[in-house]
């Protein structure tokens, strides 16, 4: 049997992600759940193991263990968690099998926090990681021919901070936001072709999944509005069509309140509302969006430290001209206006410490499709075609040394400045000046919504 292009270059992705992570073995010192993850993580022990949703039992946990929980005070005195239980639910399958592992090894803890748990919640990562590529493919081979696709599979994982965020910090919600984005996406073009009801299901199922691990994310939902849509009319026609099919969109609308009824009981039982804001003192400054730093910042900008994604915003262009995907052509160039406004609004713009723009990954899933477009029309003149290859492959390079960098710590993970991004710029060791470079941000002032440039 013959192999296409396309699939060759999705294993050849696979066994790149696979080793980069086996390589690292981070759950052997019980470094892969951290921070963020942490929280996203602790409601499959609270729930399964020490059956505790109050989160009293991390008292009795281990200082390094404990430490990670952030759990906040609500008004009535009980703690509540300050992240949404979506990601809990991506991991917990990991979690079943983490568990049942444990308890199969007799000098294993079954405690939740052994390094066996921290093992296959690097799976989890990397198996979400796989089978988005995997869905993206049969999503751009829809539109696109085999060469392209294989490109434009290898500039997304390889080129982006999506090959970091698979294999050195996999947990956090990004993979899986790509992963559930994809396969929406995919599902939403399959419902609207035949309005089949397994498509429904697929639809309604992730769809309540990204709302409840990022609720900006739901603006997705441009994307079944808007996609083959060119005047208002087409608009209305769309809207009539979908709803002509009640009984369906009455399913998904049933499966999404599922998925997202478990975080709402646990706001009530805790707090006594069923809709909870979590993050206190942090929100969004919809006047003041910090669009430029975002995209361009040497700080965190998106297309600084991931400059493949540059031909995704020229791509943007080229559906409106010739490409085979125009019809996404009005529903992408407004999920992409939404999401850099709404994420670049957020009062942390740079997202803490973070290789590149992180909530940037959850949209490549989308932006994927004006990428293939530029790499296809790049493709129609023979010296495009090459300049085009050659920079993809130089941007996959810069990505994989520069994510060497940040896990050694070269690119400092907040501080990172226009001096300080050039003094390492190639290094591999800390150059001399490196620490005066950097300039650390002031993330009080930022909660205020205050410019700390």
């Amino acid at each position: 049997m013959k192999l296409s292009p396309s699939l060759i270059i999705s294993w050849v992705i696979a066994i790149v992600l696979t080793l980069t992570l086996f390589n690292q073995s981070k759950w052997n010192s019980r470094d892969v759940l951290k921070h963020d993850m942490y929280v996203y993580y602790s409601y499959l022990p609270a729930t399964f193991i020490y059956n505790d949703l109050t989160f009293e039992f991390i008292h009795d946990l281990p200082p390094d263990d404990k430490r990670e929980i952030w759990t906040l005070n609500a008004p009535n005195g009980n703690k509540v968690q300050k992240m949404t239980m979506g990601m809990a639910m991506m991991y917990a399958p990991f979690f079943g099998m983490a568990h049942l592992t444990a308890h199969l090894m007799d000098d294993v803890p079954a405690d939740g926090y052994s390094w066996v748990y921290h093992l296959f919640m690097a799976l989890s990562a990397l198996i979400f990681a796989l089978a988005a590529i995997f869905i993206q493919r049969k999503l751009l081979l829809k539109y696109f021919d085999e060469k392209t696709v294989s490109f434009t599979l290898l500039g997304i994982a390889l080129g982006t901070n999506y090959y970091y965020y698979t294999t050195s910090e996999g947990p956090m919600s990004h993979i899986y936001n790509f992963f559930l984005i994809s396969l929406f996406v995919w599902q939403v073009i399959k419902w609207l072709e035949g309005f089949h009801w397994k498509n429904a299901i697929w639809v309604g199922l992730s769809f309540g999944l990204i709302v409840l691990i990022r609720p900006i994310n739901a603006i997705v939902i441009l994307i079944p509005l808007f996609y083959g849509v060119r005047s208002f009319a087409e608009f209305v026609l769309r809207i009539k069509d979908v709803f002509s099919h009640y009984y369906q969109v009455l399913l998904m609308l049933t499966l999404i309140g599922l998925v997202i009824f478990p975080q709402l009981w646990y706001w009530h039982m805790n707090t006594g509302d069923w809709i909870y804001y979590s993050y206190n003192d942090e929100g969004f400054f919809f006047n003041d969006p910090r669009i430029l730093e975002g995209l361009f910042s040497f700080r965190k900008g998106w297309l600084i430290y991931a400059p493949v994604m540059l031909f995704s915003i020229i791509g943007l262009f080229l559906l409106w001209i010739r490409s085979k995907a125009s019809k996404f052509k009005i529903a992408i160039l407004l999920y992409f206006i939404a999401h850099i406004y709404i994420i670049y609004s957020w009062w942390c713009w740079w997202y803490g410490g973070s290789f590149g723009s992180r909530p940037m990954i959850d949209a490549t899933a989308i932006l994927s499709i004006p990428l293939a477009a530029f790499i296809a029309t790049s493709f129609n003149w023979k010296f495009t075609s090459w300049v085009s290859r050659i920079l993809i492959i130089g941007f996959v390079g810069l990505n994989l040394f520069q994510s060497m960098q940040y896990r050694r710590g070269i690119i400092h993970w907040d501080s990172m400045t226009k001096d300080s991004y050039f003094l390492v710029f190639g290094q591999s060791n800390y150059p001399e000046g490196y620490s005066e470079s950097l300039k650390t941000p002031d993330y009080d002032a930022a909660k205020k919504g205050l410019r700390n440039e």
